[in-house]
């Protein structure tokens, strides 16, 4: 018979098997596919020699529910070759047929075809949401959106397809931002992979080493949007968003959630270190610029955009910044 794992008050839970590099004290092996976070504690239980750890609920924005993988983050931000894409993309053509003449015609600059094809393989995860997403990235890119900006948009898309990324932000870099501290360490991202692998949260359990290859490429990912700066720890570079990014973002957003005061505080804002506050004052700017209109009377606010599709609006934009 399997012994259970001794129970505490207060959702302390008996730990043990897994030593972090960095922490020092063993890691929980919680039972698969559980849907709180793990807090670790290294303090001593009273009934124990080992470390415990608290449970608490979880928001439904870090969407923990979900299975993490590393291929996205190992495979990095691949700005130069997106930026290589969209230059080259040709909007009378179809989709498959622009990639069967990336691949033909190394528009990446690749030694291979099969390097090649490796490439194409996170940028269509990231990039391939709707139609209309890659006709309105190609149309910006063409018409000469400012690479620094354009490459806000494409940060939103990566986070937006990969969730660990995503709540990497979420539940590492934005709690440390609120926090007060300047940088990121390393260590800060490993123990949240362990925490994620110990709920069974990574579909099979990663190793210490796999562990830190991923806390690595993640940390690479960030540095390589200038989220955080190349130093050792990664000191944040708050966003500056740009107000056509800030537009195309909120187009995007109320495609989903159309009411105006859920878009004020939709979660997404978060992976920009955005409050409420700053985005309302973002979207009262890009109304001035006539990238959309913004009113608010009372506690009713009204939203409408000159455009009907992303690829439309993808025009406003680019004419907003010509």
């Amino acid at each position: 018979m399997q012994k259970s794992h001794p129970r505490f008050e207060d959702g302390e839970i008996l730990i043990s098997g897994y030593e972090a590099p960095s922490a020092r004290f063993a890691l929980v092996a919680v039972r698969r596919g559980c849907k709180n976070s793990v807090t670790m504690n290294p303090s001593r239980s009273q009934n124990s020699n080992y470390p415990v750890v608290t449970f608490t609920s979880l928001s439904m924005t870090s969407q923990l529910n979900a299975l993490y993988s590393g291929k996205v983050s190992r495979a990095g931000a691949l700005l130069p070759d997106t930026h290589a894409l969209l230059r080259n993309w040709n909007l009378d053509q179809s989709a498959d047929e622009n990639y069967r003449r990336c691949e033909e015609e190394n528009w990446l600059a690749k030694p291979s075809r099969l390097r090649v094809r490796h490439v194409l393989m996170p940028l269509k995860q990231r990039y391939r949401q709707c139609d209309e997403q890659i006709r309105a990235l190609v149309f910006l890119k063409q018409h000469n959106l400012p690479a620094a900006t354009l490459d806000w948009i494409l940060f939103f898309h990566t986070l937006q397809a990969d969730n660990l990324l995503r709540d990497l932000t979420l539940r590492v870099l934005l709690p440390l931002h609120d926090m007060g501290k300047n940088s990121v360490r390393k260590e800060d991202v490993e123990m949240m992979l362990f925490e994620w692998t110990a709920q069974g949260l990574t579909g099979e359990q990663w190793s210490a080493v796999t562990i830190r290859k991923i806390a690595t490429s993640s940390l690479a990912v960030f540095r390589q949007f200038r989220v955080l700066s190349a130093d050792t720890p990664a000191k944040f570079q708050i966003p500056h968003l740009p107000l056509a990014a800030f537009a195309y973002l909120a187009f995007w957003l109320q495609k989903e959630q159309p009411s105006g005061e859920r878009l004020l505080s939709h979660p997404a804002w978060q992976w920009f270190f955005l409050n409420p506050e700053t985005v309302e004052h973002l979207f009262i700017e890009a109304h001035n610029h006539r990238l959309l209109e913004y009113y608010v009377a009372g506690s009713v606010i009204r939203l409408d955009f000159p455009a009907n599709n992303l690829e439309e609006y993808a025009r406003v934009i680019a004419r907003s910044t010509s």
